[in-house]
């Protein structure tokens, strides 16, 4: 399977990964291909930054919940790894 990527910013480079993560072992061949008119360090997300925070009160809205726990899960998961600061991920209180 070939999947193309428009985008090389943070939500493309995550949707390839997240892609690559849930499919690699189970789609073969797969390749992924990401398509920008810039690269890294002509993009904007070479300089963002991003504070992520579960919210407290859905609202009723059931599936906004499942995903920021899903979200949370995530990070959580990438905070406890080696490559954590590297990839400028940690906990901030406030």
């Amino acid at each position: 399977m070939r999947v193309a990527v428009i985008g090389a910013g943070v939500i493309g480079l995550s949707t390839a990964q997240s892609i690559y993560q849930q499919f690699h072992s189970t789609v073969s061949p797969l390749t992924i291909e990401v398509y920008a008119d810039r690269f890294t360090p002509l993009t904007t997300s070479d300089g963002a930054a991003g504070f992520w925070q579960p919210y407290l009160h859905d609202k009723g809205n059931i599936q906004e919940t499942k995903w920021n726990k899903m979200t949370f899960d995530y990070l959580l998961k990438w905070l406890s790894s080696p490559d954590s600061i590297k990839m400028g991920i940690f906990l901030q209180s406030g």
